[in-house]
């Protein structure tokens, strides 16, 4: 996944990676530092996601009067650094945000094809370059150059609100329009429990009307209109949840001061989009006032989706597609941009009878703008991009589950899964496979369940292929594991700088081998297959470290069977290499 900024505060890009790796896809983020001072790329993990963080070309350069200069030498710094990682990483998916990575994305794809690897490029639209308002004339045309020029070689295309899918569509005579993955919060994240709510912050008594604003602020969101009708409505007190700074925001509290509201302005820090619809659920409304621009007429804001899941009516310019939204779901008001006594107007009717519109907050609308629906279509998209692995479960013997699937070529997400109860209890990577009777046609498995399930109780389990959750044939089974768990083996420690021990799988005649573990980081893995004179039936390991690790540092290790990932006793050891 590739975006233009540093990742940590883009809400849309961090959701679409955790749907991906909720359905089992491995993600990983190519991401632009703002660190003027950071020499090659850094890697950082945010929210269990590993994102790799490129030095910004900028800051290379000694002067540009010439903005385009700038953007084009950007473009192309990153391309040359990305691609020696992803001529590395060869991912199956690039999936590239807004119309910065546009071009990257197409270049990077289209010479991942060449050089014959099999690649599928995504790409999410956030904004409508056309209507943009405020980038260089220079860079805009350039972008939309490169728009033209990249949009038909994408395999799949997504955007933030239907009127920028339909102008897509129209503008390029696209053969389907773009899919709408709206930028809304998940249900699951409204929690009446929360405590801290934005009316107890400011302790402001539930008698007082109070709106809120929550985003970016800059002119184009027309938070000068709402200042300005703040003296028409002498009792509403208006918090904006921001950290914008600068010269827009400075001259918005000095009106405030100059019209006698600005006791009644409230400026907070951002909350954590988990948490923002709780947060501001006790509002009396949500305001968007927008000014009219080109891409503020295609724009449906995630801020608008976060106040009908806090469940307060809004208010909203009418800027197209905000004002068709709010109109058809009768939601809130609706005022003409820029006009201050027209939203003066609007905030007293609502005031006069809200329930009006927070009745009309349902479930139905709930559950169609939630990001719940948005993953389940992020997840379709990709499963429409890979192939089909069929298999079947074969035996049950010796404590492992048997089968075999119809291919012998993995990708990195595909997993054969045990379930109990509808929760993953154990899963292979098929990559990991220890490979027996292969032929053309396929390729065998056995799977081992946790020790807990080893308890001769009989429970229901089903085995899936992952991520499109497709059952194999004779996966719904009902069986019961008993006697000792078929596992032992034993973490020696070092001899002759290598890491040494030995296993034992009862009854189990295909290879063996181990993994090794820094701090749950995979180290390395390598065959136990050392005959024991000593130890009848039991294979040992003698596996030395990559040279990183033989630097005289002491380190905690681990060491895992593989494929099934099972601890064996000494775990862990803490050890040096030489």
């Amino acid at each position: 996944m590739i975006v233009l900024n540093e990742v940590k505060h883009d809400t849309r890009v961090k959701k679409c990676a955790k749907a991906l790796q909720k359905a089992n896809f491995e993600v990983k983020i190519f991401g632009l530092s703002s660190d003027k001072k950071q020499q090659g790329v850094k890697k950082v993990v945010i929210q269990g996601i590993s994102v790799f963080l490129f030095p910004n070309p900028r800051f290379t350069i000694l002067s540009s009067a010439v903005r385009i200069y700038t953007w084009k030498y950007i473009n192309n710094g990153l391309l040359a650094a990305m691609w020696k990682f992803l001529n590395i990483e060869l991912p199956d998916v690039i999936h590239t945000h807004d119309f910065h990575s546009l071009i990257i994305g197409k270049e990077l794809s289209s010479r991942l094809k060449k050089n014959g690897h099999d690649i599928n490029w995504v790409h999410d639209f956030h904004e409508y370059v056309k209507g943009l308002e405020g980038l260089d004339d220079e860079i805009k045309e350039l972008s939309l150059n490169q728009e033209k020029e990249s949009i038909f070689h994408a395999d799949f295309l997504t955007t933030v609100s239907p009127t920028l899918s339909t102008a897509l569509k129209n503008d390029y005579k696209l053969k389907e329009e773009p899919t709408v993955l709206f930028n809304a919060p998940n249900r699951s994240n409204f929690n009446l429990d929360y405590d801290l709510t934005i009316r107890k912050k400011l302790n402001l008594p539930a008698n007082v009307d109070l709106g809120v604003f929550i985003g970016g602020v800059s002119e184009f969101r027309g938070l000068h209109t709402l200042i300005g009708a703040m003296p028409l409505i002498p009792k509403l007190h208006i918090a904006l949840v921001t950290e914008t700074k600068g010269k827009y925001m400075d001259t918005l509290i000095e009106n405030a001061k100059k019209l006698r509201c600005y006791e009644r302005l409230h400026i907070l820090p951002y909350v954590d989009s988990t948490e923002i619809t709780s947060f501001i659920r006790d509002a009396t409304f949500g305001i968007h006032p927008m000014v009219r621009y080109g891409n503020a007429e295609v724009a449906l804001p995630n801020k608008l989706f976060d106040y009908i899941h806090a469940k307060i009516p809004v208010i909203v310019s009418n800027c197209t597609t905000m004002e068709q939204f709010v109109n058809k779901w009768k939601i809130g008001l609706v005022f003409e941009a820029e006009n201050e006594k027209d939203l003066a107007d609007s905030i007293k009717k609502l005031l006069e009878e809200p329930e009006k519109f927070t009745g009309n907050i349902t479930d139905e609308i709930l559950n169609t703008f939630s990001w719940e629906t948005s993953e389940k279509q992020i997840k379709n998209i990709y499963l429409g991009m890979i192939r089909k692995i069929e298999g079947e479960v074969n035996n049950i013997e010796n404590s492992f589950i048997i089968g075999n699937v119809n291919e012998t070529d993995f990708k990195s997400y595909d997993v054969v899964a045990v379930f109990h109860n509808k929760k993953i209890i154990s899963q292979l990577k098929l990559q990991d496979i220890v490979k027996t009777n292969s032929s053309k046609k396929g390729c065998d498995f056995s799977i081992l369940l946790p020790e807990i399930y080893h308890d001769g109780i009989e429970r229901d389990y089903e085995l899936r292929i992952l991520p499109r959750g497709n059952i194999l044939k004779n996966g719904e089974i009902t069986t019961k594991f008993e006697g000792k768990f078929p596992i032992n083996g034993f973490f020696k420690g070092v001899v002759d700088n290598k890491i040494t021990g030995w296993i034992k799988i009862k009854n189990y005649v295909h290879p063996l081998s181990v993994a090794i573990y820094y701090n749950e980081k995979y180290v390395c893995s390598g065959a136990a297959d050392i005959v024991l004179e000593d130890k009848p039936d039991c294979l040992g390991f003698s596996i030395l470290l990559p040279k990183i690790y033989r630097d005289g540092k002491l380190r905690k290790y681990w060491v895992k069977t593989e494929p099934w990932n099972t601890e064996i006793d000494g775990n862990p050891k803490i050890l040096k290499f030489d």
